[in-house]
């Protein structure tokens, strides 16, 4: 490193002391700018809004923030919120935030005129944003009672955030404490400063008051130390490995270029990772091979190292948004199906986090179409994947039990999941491919296109981002199903995702369309 990190555990302050402390006048003192990591998008909310009032930023610069913001709309979705936060010199930053408004907090921070990002780790790997200082509010990561310890390889890529080469001689890195460990120490802190052998009456009295208010750690809570915090500085840097089988697109560049399937093997064999897992791979890769030749793209010789592609194996290669077999495979069953059918199918492949599924999950009075009730179902009871009973629609979901989350594969399954039951069926060996039903496009044409009444109906404002970019994958995957078959219910579906976004952030939609047009011409001349 260029500069060197000062590593500091913080056991005796909330977070809402520490990081007013690191903003001061004198540069000697100052650690900000900071990135404070949270690892996940609601908590950096949370933790936002617990810093509000606190004093950041002079008046001076308040106004040079609010010169900076004056000519973009801050009405409407979380902006009001987002330009509050702004203003007292505090900014958010994850997936969940539009586009437009994580460059202006960019630009804000790297001018030093807002000296806290609430951030997700996903910055420390994508975006160069260099800061003086890096503050982690936590040292585990994952499902509330079975968080674990994060990964030493992103630690050390959060660590690597803080010391500016160009302004830095030193940056600074910061683990606090939990809340409850906090209020711990300076519970002992104030006990310790009272004199154990002292037979003063008040003295005597106030001891007693604060052992009855001693605070403690809940059952309820994970928690973690400053020795996991040594670990994770102590821990060397993660091995490099593979850590999934390359995908359909890759297999089939590589039998365009040799039939050979001991050529694929051999590069299979070279990636990165322990011999069992690459074993998988090989595996796997027999598999894919099975289901290439169950729906007809290749014929493989009888020692099963040398196959004869057909024809149709050239209608894989425009997707690139969706596993390729699967893509061909609903281009063939979406023939049947209405605009809806359509919608829900593309929009089911292109996955959002599981959090936001209940804000997005399929309205239950959408009336099946020709897909479903001509094809799907009776193929499917034919095949006995489905009964005649089960092969009917659900209640509404308002009607089942508390549990139903948990319990959702007693009931029968939607158009998209039947699609994938079907695909299933004609495979050698099941795909893992996640398909997600979801209303998402649908939903905001039921607000005439209306985005921001969309994800204010859902709860979405704080993940308006992640909104915007499934709409862009949207865009991008109808394209490849228009382009296959010339349907206009594809370019319909794609046009009306491309006015809502650009509805939304005109000038970041231009900008990622023409970056997949230009991506796509560099594929086709490969």
């Amino acid at each position: 490193r260029k500069v060197p990190l000062e590593f500091t555990w913080v056991g005796e302050k909330l977070l809402t002391e520490h990081l007013p402390d690191m903003v001061t006048k004198d540069d000697s003192t100052n650690r900000s700018p900071a990135l404070v990591f949270c690892f996940n998008r609601n908590e950096c909310w949370d933790v936002a809004e617990r810093l509000k009032g606190l004093k950041f930023i002079d008046e001076q610069t308040r106004a040079k923030i609010e010169e900076h913001i004056a000519d973009h709309d801050w009405t409407v979705g979380i902006a009001p919120k987002l330009r509050n936060m702004l203003i007292r010199g505090v900014g958010v930053h994850h997936a969940g935030v539009l586009p437009k408004h994580k460059e202006i907090i960019e630009k804000l921070f790297l001018e030093k005129l807002i000296p806290m990002v609430i951030c997700t780790e996903t910055l420390a790997a994508g975006i160069n944003l260099p800061a003086r200082s890096v503050v982690l509010t936590t040292l585990l990561k994952g499902k509330r009672g079975e968080m674990k310890p994060i990964p030493s390889s992103s630690a050390h890529q959060m660590f690597g955030r803080a010391g500016r080469p160009q302004f830095d001689d030193k940056g600074y890195v910061y683990a606090v404490a939990h809340d409850d460990d906090v209020k711990i120490a300076k519970w002992q802190k104030k006990y310790d400063q009272i004199d154990p052998t002292s037979k003063d009456p008040g003295i005597m009295r106030a001891r007693k008051q604060l052992e009855r208010k001693k605070p403690s750690r809940r059952k309820t809570e994970q928690y973690w130390t400053e020795g996991t915090f040594k670990t994770l500085i102590e821990a060397g840097p993660a091995k490099l490995a593979s850590r999934s089988m390359i995908p359909y697109q890759v297999l089939i560049y590589l039998l365009l270029r040799s039939n050979d399937v001991r050529e694929v093997r051999k590069f299979i064999a070279n990636r990165f990772n322990k011999p069992e897992k690459l074993q998988k791979f090989q595996d796997q890769l027999d598999h894919m091979l099975g289901n290439l030749e169950a729906f007809g793209y290749l014929k493989r010789s009888e020692d099963g190292e040398h196959v004869e592609l057909d024809k149709s194996v050239d209608e894989l290669l425009p997707f690139r948004s969706v596993d390729p077999v699967y893509g061909a495979f609903l281009k063939s069953q979406l023939v049947y199906g209405n605009y809806e059918e359509k919608v829900q199918a593309l929009e089911s492949v292109l996955p959002l986090p599981p959090v936001m599924e209940r804000q997005v999950r399929l309205p239950w009075e959408i009336e099946p179409g020709p897909l479903e009730t001509s094809k799907l179902d009776p193929e499917l009871i034919a095949r006995g994947v489905l009964s005649a009973e089960t092969g009917a629609r659900a209640k509404d979901p308002d009607e089942l039990p508390d549990y139903w989350e948990e319990e959702r594969e007693e009931y029968p399954p939607t158009m998209p999941e039947k699609l994938k039951l079907l695909f299933d069926e004609k495979l050698e060996t099941p795909e893992a491919i996640w398909v997600q039903p979801k209303w998402v496009l649908g939903g905001i044409n039921e607000y005439q296109g209306e985005f921001y009444k969309f994800v204010g109906a859902r709860d979405l404002t704080k993940n308006e981002g992640l909104v915007v970019r499934h709409l862009l994958r949207l865009i991008i995957l109808a394209d490849e199903f228009f382009t296959l078959t010339e349907d206009p219910d594809y370019q319909d579906i794609g046009h009306k995702a491309t006015a809502i976004c650009q509805g939304v952030d005109a000038q970041y939609t231009d900008r990622f369309l023409a970056g997949e047009k230009e991506s796509r011409k560099l594929a086709e001349m490969k």
